[in-house]
């Protein structure tokens, strides 16, 4: 019932965010790049922090009170979005399909959000196995030293948000990413903390974009498939930036 319970979950989640990407662009049809952004860091942020807070639900009050907790905390988002989210106006229900992976801007978007999430979950899980085995740090530090990661990918994100609606900021998130992944290499804890915190940064700078990209391209009456299409392309890369980076 557990893999069920988690399956239910998953389905829920992966639909509810492109949703909320379409509600922005639909709704805020002039703002949408710095809501996109803003959105974005929430979404990263809770997303790279929700492992080791599960972690330590489990240890101090149990899997199964962590799941209650889980469960009742989701009420609250249900609750805010039925009465202060405003109805959209003027979104054609009749609009031809729109194979959004057939255009090539479409297709480098997505393989740009597939190898940022890699590298955005790859630091994430890698940075406190580092941290713990190579600096043998004990949890509580490693914690407190993974912090700027979750800062910097939210930062990142609203800043990528807010340039997104004017320019693309692929190229300087990739330049930025590059920097943090080379301080990393560095053998001193706060040269690798730093070094992930900026990766992180240049993550949330640079996904912004690609959705941006296809939003624009799919127009508002398809920006949930444009949505999901991004949506999906960062749970690949996440899939696989956790996997990779497991011993």
């Amino acid at each position: 019932w557990l893999l069920v319970g988690r399956a239910t979950q998953g389905i829920g989640s992966a639909a509810i965010v492109p949703a909320g990407f379409a509600a922005i662009t639909t709704i805020y049809p002039n703002r949408y790049g710095r809501l996109i952004g803003l959105m974005g860091a929430v979404q990263a942020s809770v997303t790279l922090a929700g492992a080791p807070l599960g972690g330590w639900l489990g240890t101090w009050l149990g899997w199964r009170d962590s799941l209650h907790i889980v469960a009742v905390i989701a009420v609250l988002p249900v609750l805010l979005g039925r009465f202060t989210i405003p109805g959209a106006t003027g979104q054609s229900s009749t609009a031809e399909p729109t194979h959004l992976l057939r255009a090539p801007l479409v297709r480098r978007a997505v393989t740009q959000t597939i190898v940022l999430a890699v590298i955005a979950f790859g630091v994430s899980t890698y940075l406190p196995l580092l941290l713990q085995t190579q600096f043998l740090l004990d949890v509580a530090r490693s914690a407190v030293l993974a912090t700027p990661t979750l800062i910097g990918v939210a930062v990142g994100s609203i800043i990528g948000g807010v340039l997104a609606e004017r320019r693309d900021t692929t190229h300087i998130a990739w330049l930025i990413i590059l920097a943090g992944l080379l301080l990393t290499w560095v053998p001193f804890v706060a040269a690798v903390a730093v070094g992930s915190a900026l990766t992180a940064a240049g993550v949330g700078l640079g996904l912004p974009s690609q959705l941006v990209a296809v939003e624009r391209i799919a127009t508002a009456a398809h920006a949930s498939k444009a949505g999901g299409t991004i949506q999906g392309a960062r749970n690949i890369g996440g899939a696989l930036g956790v996997v990779l980076t497991l011993p």
